[in-house]
């Protein structure tokens, strides 16, 4: 992984194992996608419902956010794990 800039100054990073991964067709590719679900059902579970509980989250640099809504809760993790590979 490496850090390279653009034109204008903004950082995004470079995957060097991406040369290594192929695209997932047909069934494994429905596998994924229903594993995938099952993680997001898991997160959001515990926070619904009258015993729902609040949700600690802590991002790479350290930072904690605690949340009781579970729709924030998920878009922190998607912000905290998926997006800064994207940027």
């Amino acid at each position: 992984m490496a850090l390279a800039f653009d034109e204008f100054g903004r950082p995004f990073i470079i995957l060097r194992e991406q040369e290594s991964k192929t695209r997932l067709r047909g069934l494994e590719a429905q596998k994924s996608n229903i594993s995938a679900g099952k993680a997001v059902a898991r997160i959001l579970r515990s926070s619904l419902g009258p015993k729902g509980m609040d949700k600690m989250l802590q991002s790479p640099d350290g930072d904690i956010t605690i949340s009781y809504y579970p729709y924030l809760s998920f878009l922190n993790v998607c912000l905290l794990t998926c997006l800064p590979f994207y940027f």
